[in-house]
């Protein structure tokens, strides 16, 4: 059974050097919020075992760094980058998730 879990990224600088959103990186508050709530999913079963993640670099970030916290803890998840979930309105992730929760579990 696949378990998904949705986590928004953590609190990203206001632009970035590029001047391109997609790469905006996390501030230092959201390196700390990203572990604070990696620490407490690794505590809180049950765990993702598929984590889905945008292209953007803060999405990859706020993931590397909860997935940090939490992994002397929890199975480690399958993670799949998919660039449909950029700029995603509620509807498209909504479809994302369903697509990815019915899907045949991968190994």
């Amino acid at each position: 059974m696949r378990r998904l879990m949705l986590l928004r990224h953590a609190k990203t600088e206001t632009d970035a050097p590029s001047g391109r959103d997609q790469d905006r990186r996390l501030d230092a508050r959201g390196r700390t919020d990203a572990a604070e709530i990696g620490g407490w999913i690794g505590r809180h079963p049950p765990f993702p075992n598929l984590v889905l993640v945008s292209p953007a670099i803060r999405a990859h970030q706020t993931w590397e760094i909860a997935w940090e916290a939490m992994k002397k803890r929890v199975p480690q998840p399958r993670v799949e980058l998919l660039p449909e979930l950029y700029g995603a309105d509620p509807s498209q992730l909504l479809q994302t998730i369903r697509a990815a929760s019915s899907a045949d579990p991968k190994p």
